[in-house]
């Protein structure tokens, strides 16, 4: 069964509560829940779970989580025991393995936009009128603005 979006081959994942799937992400109606997926086990919460205990599965949503539940989704900092969002990483690899704390010396910020001027790690906080951050105070041009 597919999607009933006239042409669209992709599977449905989306529902009125207590019907079938008949739609998928892209062509769901107002109203429509993700029936596929688990949901928070807070009675009438529709969310779906993010947090659970280390080692489990996830439970609960992020307004109903209990005290000592880690988000289990996403990557987590590779450091043993912690269970903070990564956004560092070698430059070389491309890839986000550390959090702040525990990051190495010569680990870049891989998750938030940086500076656009060669070498710079600082994040953008001037762009001009209308666009984007995209150097930080250090590099600003006339006629740039603080963002």
């Amino acid at each position: 069964k597919h999607c009933e979006f006239d042409g669209c081959i992709v599977l449905p994942t989306f529902g009125f509560q207590g019907q079938a799937k008949r739609f998928c992400g892209r062509h769901k109606l107002d109203g429509m829940l993700d029936l596929k997926s688990k949901r928070c086990e807070a009675p009438g919460c529709c969310v779906v779970p993010s947090f659970g205990f280390e080692g489990g599965t996830r439970q609960f949503c992020g307004q109903h989580k209990l005290g000592g539940m880690v988000n289990m989704r996403g990557k987590r900092c590779e450091a043993p025991g912690c269970s903070t969002s990564p956004s560092f990483g070698w430059e070389s690899e491309g890839k986000s393995r550390y959090c702040a704390r525990h990051r190495a010396d010569a680990m870049v910020d891989l998750m938030h936009k940086r500076c656009e001027e060669a070498d710079c790690v600082v994040r953008p906080i001037y762009g001009f009128d209308g666009g984007p951050a995209r150097v930080c105070s250090r590099h600003r041009r006339e006629g740039m603005i603080k963002m």
